[in-house]
């Protein structure tokens, strides 16, 4: 049995060494872009549950809008 000098072949037995695809430029993109807004929404959460007052201020919160964020469930009950 003879080695075949051109490399290893493909699934489909075609003379082309096999190659892996790159990862497309607009997938990393969008990537990034979710991560960045699922960031945001980590942050707002961890904000609301240690009860920053700092960050209420900033969002130029009054009583009744902290009290609603504060008290309102994690969980949906049913």
């Amino acid at each position: 049995m003879a080695v075949d000098p051109s490399g290893p072949q493909n699934a489909v037995g075609s003379d082309r060494p096999s190659a892996r695809a790159a990862t497309p430029r607009h997938l990393w993109l969008a990537g990034l872009i979710f991560l960045g807004v699922y960031a945001i929404g980590a942050y707002d959460y961890v904000q609301v549950q240690v009860r920053s007052e700092s960050y209420f201020e900033a969002q130029d919160y009054g009583p009744e809008q902290i009290h609603y964020f504060v008290d309102y469930p994690v969980a949906p009950l049913a």
